[in-house]
Formats: C-alpha cells, sequence, structure tokens
C-alpha cells in the first residue's frame, strides 16, 4: 500500500499553487504523482496533443529531480513538450510517514504563446488545438519564475529534515555566490590593471549599517572579484587584502550595534581559518559565511518581535525600491497599521522608512554611475524618479554631490573609465 504524503507537505504545495497560479505536483520516488494542485504536468494539455508517453513525463521529471540535488536544491528545466517546469527535492524527516521525495511546479511557459506555437508548434496537423492547449499553459517573466523558484526551495527547507536542508541552503548561497563572482570577473578587463573600487568599499561598510544582507553580499563579491585580478589569483596576496576588507566589515557591523566581542571573535575565527582556503570558491564561501554570521548579530540585538518583519520590509525595498513605495503598501506586506510599522522601523533602525528607501535609492544610483556609462536620466527614470532634477535633489542631499559631480570625482579616482 502507497503510503500518502504528511499534512504539512499537502498543504505547502496547495498554497504554493495557488499563490503561484501555478499547478504543483508532489512525487513519489518513481517519479509518479502523490498529488496534485491545479493544471499539473501530469494533466498538461500539450502533453496529451503531442502524444507523449507517461514514460517521457516520468524520465523528464526524473532529470530534473536529479538536476536539482547536483545544484543545491532547486532547477528549472525544460519537458519533452517543451514546456518549463520547476524541480524541488523533498528529503522528510524520518518517521514523519510519507512517500513523497521530490516537486514539480509547472508546466509554464516563458516566452508569449505565438512565439511558442510558431517556434515549438509549427508542424502539428491541427493548429486550432494547439493554440487552445497553449492557451490554458501560464505565460511568466523569467524573473518571476526564478522568484517562484527560491520560495518553493525555501518553503519546502521548512518541512524537511533539519540538517538536509541547512546544507542545501549553504550550497544554495555558495552556488549564487561564485556566479555572482564569475559573472562580475568576467565584466572586468582582465588586459589591464585594475584600479580598488574604494566608492564599491564604502558601499559595503554603508550596506553592513543598514543590515542589508543581499546588497553586502554582492558589494563584497564585487571587491573580491577585483582583489582577485589585481593580485593575478595569487592567493596569499587575495588573503592579505581579504583580512583587511573582514577588519573593515567587522568594525562596520560595531559601528552600527553588533555586540563588540562577538564580532571581534567571529572576524579572529575567520581570519585564522583563511590559510586553509586555498581556491577562490574556498575564499568566496569563507567570506560569504562570515558575512551572513556577522549579519545575524547584528539582527540578534533588534526586539525580536520585529526582526522578521524588518527583514521583509528592507528585503523588498531592495527588490522594488524602482517602484517607490509607500508606507501603505510596506504595511500591508507586513498587515501591520502604518504608524505602527512607522514607528517600530524609527526605533530598530534609526531612520524613517521614506529616507531608507531613498538611500537604497541612491546607492544604486552610485552602483550605476560608477560600473557604466549609463546616461543620468536614464539612471533616475530606472530608478523611479520621473524628474531627473528631483534626482538630483535627492543624491545631492545623501552624498553632498550632484550625480555629475560624483561621477567626475570617480573618474580622477579612475581617469580610464568611460565618460558618459
Amino acid at each position: 500500500m502507497r503510503k500518502e504524503p504528511n499534512e504539512l507537505l499537502e498543504r505547502l504545495t496547495a498554497t504554493f499553487a495557488e499563490a503561484g497560479q501555478l499547478g504543483c505536483l508532489v512525487l513519489d520516488e518513481d517519479m509518479e504523482p502523490l498529488l496534485q494542485h491545479g493544471l499539473a504536468c501530469d494533466a498538461c494539455p500539450l502533453a496529451r496533443l503531442l502524444k507523449l508517453a507517461p514514460e517521457d513525463c516520468r524520465r523528464a521529471r526524473h532529470f530534473g529531480q536529479t538536476e536539482a540535488k547536483r545544484f543545491g536544491g532547486r532547477y528549472i528545466y525544460q519537458c519533452r513538450a517543451g514546456l518549463t517546469a520547476i524541480a524541488n527535492p523533498v528529503d522528510l524527516p524520518p518517521g514523519s510517514g510519507a512517500a513523497a521525495v521530490g516537486i514539480v511546479a509547472g508546466p509554464l511557459l516563458m516566452v508569449e504563446r505565438e512565439d511558442f506555437l510558431t517556434a515549438e508548434l509549427g508542424a502539428v496537423a491541427d493548429q486550432e488545438a494547439a493554440r487552445e492547449a497553449v492557451r490554458q499553459i501560464p505565460v511568466l517573466a523569467p524573473e518571476r519564475v526564478n522568484s517562484l523558484s527560491t520560495l518553493l526551495f525555501l518553503a519546502a527547507a521548512f518541512i524537511q529534515d533539519r540538517s538536509v536542508a541547512d546544507a542545501r541552503l549553504r550550497e544554495q548561497e555558495v552556488l549564487e555566490s561564485q556566479g555572482e563572482l564569475a559573472w562580475l570577473i568576467g565584466m572586468l578587463k582582465p588586459d589591464s590593471p585594475v584600479p580598488y573600487p574604494i566608492a564599491t568599499e564604502q558601499a559595503l561598510l554603508r550596506a553592513i549599517t543598514r543590515r542589508d544582507l543581499t546588497q553586502a553580499r554582492r558589494l563584497l563579491n564585487e571587491l573580491l572579484g577585483v582583489i582577485l585580478l589585481e593580485g593575478g589569483y595569487a592567493m596569499d596576496q587575495v588573503h592579505a587584502r581579504m583580512r583587511e576588507l573582514l577588519v573593515l566589515v567587522s568594525r562596520a557591523a560595531i559601528a552600527a550595534g553588533a555586540p563588540v566581542e562577538r564580532t571581534l571573535a567571529l572576524t579572529k575565527r575567520c581570519i585564522d581559518q583563511m590559510p586553509g582556503w586555498p581556491t577562490v570558491e574556498d575564499v568566496s564561501q569563507g567570506v560569504a559565511a562570515m558575512l551572513r554570521r556577522t549579519m545575524d548579530l547584528l539582527f540578534e540585538q533588534r526586539d525580536a518581535r520585529h526582526a522578521s518583519v524588518l527583514h521583509r520590509v528592507t528585503q523588498y525595498i531592495e527588490a522594488h525600491c524602482h517602484e517607490n513605495p509607500g508606507l501603505s503598501d510596506l504595511a500591508r506586506l507586513c498587515q501591520l497599521s502604518p504608524s505602527y510599522l512607522s514607528r517600530i522601523f524609527k526605533q530598530e533602525m534609526g531612520i524613517t522608512l521614506q529616507r531608507y528607501i531613498n538611500q537604497v535609492r541612491v546607492e544604486k544610483a552610485r552602483r550605476l554611475l560608477g560600473l557604466s556609462d549609463i546616461r543620468i536620466v536614464d539612471i533616475a527614470l530606472a530608478l523611479g524618479y520621473e524628474d531627473q532634477s528631483y534626482f538630483t535633489k535627492v543624491f545631492r542631499r545623501h552624498t553632498g554631490q550632484t550625480p555629475l559631480q560624483y561621477r567626475r570625482s570617480l573618474l580622477q579616482q579612475d581617469p580610464d573609465r568611460e565618460k558618459t
């Protein structure tokens, strides 16, 4: 007799399917559905139209689950019908009475339906049936698919065996950091001297002060990429520069309220471990872990009742600052009254919500001014400022310089930087 998935897994997948407006399957070890919510791949109209065998779908699901395990716990893949799906393995605790080994969300399209019909189904005889089948498949932007993949991964981690989930979370963080690092190195010019970006270092310290882990990790990767190129991948020189940087990180955290003794002990432990990091991947993983633990120390200093609320708000602002989210929008996000959210944010962060939003937007503007040749008016528009003069006013209020003056100061530090 086949076991059923546990109640928590059933609720998780049902809620995910409803919230994401996406089909969702819970799989057993034979890649057969234990549960189905919404229009999942087991009921895919396109598979029926193309007369795909059940074994074709099982093989595709097996591939997705195998790759998800190989890449740290989630994977976006294409099935035999040419549709996209999200795979997430599941390792439930012993004794949970569940036979589930994986989750598949989808099918979906990441291209317009007409483009898919033309490119993938042009040879199908019954074009009307093909059009009707494709009409039932949801179309999602790639960014939303990636966000849903992350959401499913984090939700599944909540109900899984704790040690497995923690290992996968760490692996995901390492993969993301290494991916960012590889991209940044590719964007730099290894055939010419790479000046050390003081502005990026200062931005990193400001991100730590704001308790913004996402931004801090990204900036730390930028600095690591420059240090690697500057040192010609000589690890002793890389270690020396990273030691200096980690000391600056710890001082910024202490200045922002982290406990002095524990922060200094964490920094010393990280520096002592550094000789055992012989590769770029080891350094990337080590400094990312140190940064995460440093930020944890900062969050510990807050009122525990407010920590999750503030984390959710700051992460939302980081992702949506170009929309200039209002107090009411953020309060609805946290299911709090606007006045209460405004009060606890000011108490815990030491800054008003609107000023924080402007700080994040200005920080993004600094990066765009320093790392690209985008016109200033386009930077203003990209950050949600319809009026360039207002953008200039806000930027000067936070930095003491106009955007043009800031860009010129960067050019003085690095004369080889291209002018806009």
